[in-house]
């Protein structure tokens, strides 16, 4: 799985990171993050996610039906950039979530 998410990050040069994580917040794996042109493979194994407040938010919005939700503007503390939260629900309890670089005027 984790190559397979190297490769989709990849393909999509506006990712800053993708991870696997379980719909109560717990990751399944590593950050795959984009560092300049490189990836860094990141364990995250076993940290909770459910303790910020856009997961919660957004899992309201899947809980409803939605298959995907897109998260408000917040900033990546890593790279002091701004980015919004990609959640796709893959099923099996399972969401894939990508942090997408964002370009915001004056940046």
């Amino acid at each position: 799985m984790n190559e397979y998410l190297a490769r989709l990050s990849r393909e999509l040069p506006d990712v800053r990171r993708i991870f696997l994580c379980e719909k109560r917040g717990t990751h399944l794996g590593y950050n795959i993050e984009r560092h300049g042109g490189e990836l860094v493979f990141r364990d995250s194994f076993n940290e909770n996610r459910s303790t910020l407040g856009h997961f919660n938010k957004t899992l309201e919005t899947l809980t409803l039906g939605g298959k995907s939700c897109l998260s408000f503007s917040d900033k990546d503390f890593a790279a002091q950039k701004p980015i919004m939260t990609y959640f796709y629900d893959i099923g099996d309890d399972w969401l894939l979530i990508f942090d997408l670089c964002v370009n915001v005027k004056g940046n």
